[in-house]
Order: structure tokens, then sequence, then C-alpha cells
């Protein structure tokens, strides 16, 4: 793997790991989300 990137590109690798990252920064807060609802719910029926 001695390819170099063109001039004015970014790494295919560094694209993915960026996007990847963003997923999981959605899925956390998504998480934290469904979270909070189940806690207030809880609190409610409980």
């Amino acid at each position: 793997s001695s390819e170099k990137p063109e001039r004015g590109t970014v790494p295919k690798r560094k694209l993915q790991r960026k996007m990847i990252q963003k997923r999981i920064r959605v899925s956390k807060k998504r998480i934290y989300i469904n979270n909070a609802w189940r806690n207030i719910l809880f609190y409610l029926g409980g």
C-alpha cells in the first residue's frame, strides 16, 4: 500500500473514520434521548 493520495483529496480512510465518528455521536445522542424518555415514563408510571 505505497499509493500516495492525490493532492487536494482526503484519503478514503480518514473520510470513513469521520463518517463513523459522526454516526457514533448521533447514535449516542439517540440512546441518551431514549434513556431520558424511559426514565420519564418510568417515573410517571411508577
